[in-house]
């Protein structure tokens, strides 16, 4: 009976510490205040701590990481594997949530997530000039009669 007891007990006890250690992984999402993203297969798809999400599912994650964590930096890590979508979601989400992205060299992928400038409107071509009228056809081979004159008086 001692020897089930001190059995379960030890059981007991391992369970608590992989909990422990399982939860201080987890916890351990961000570092430093930074996470590491990495690109997945597809554009829109990326692995954090061997987690594969897609880009809402990221944005949502990294928001959460923000507000409870205090995450300041994305790093997306191997970025030379990801795709430039990839890249440009990754500092996309980073600049809508207010956090610093960068690759792995340093180099700021916000500025990649900057809209192309709008296009110059197409400048609208000139009217047409009126087309003079086209008089009336004459009527039983009768001419009708001539528009009057304006009385236009300049003074």
């Amino acid at each position: 009976m001692k020897n089930t007891l001190v059995t379960k007990a030890l059981w007991s006890a391992t369970v608590a510490a992989f909990a422990l250690l399982c939860a201080g992984a987890i916890a351990r999402d961000v570092r430093d205040g930074k996470v590491d993203i990495r690109p997945a297969k597809g554009d829109d798809k990326f692995e954090v701590n061997g987690f594969i999400m897609g880009k809402a599912q990221l944005f949502g994650y990294i928001s959460d990481l923000k507000a409870n964590e205090g995450l300041k930096t994305v790093v997306f890590k191997l970025s030379s594997r990801g795709t430039a979508e990839q890249r440009r979601a990754v500092g996309s989400i980073a600049r809508t949530l207010d956090v610093e992205a960068v690759d792995e060299d340093g180099n700021d992928l916000k500025a990649l997530a900057t809209p192309p400038p709008p296009a110059a409107p197409a400048v609208p071509a000139a009217p047409a000039a009126p087309a003079a009228p086209t008089p009336p056809a004459p009527v039983d081979g009768v001419e009708p009669p001539a528009p009057p004159a304006s009385d236009d008086k300049d003074g």
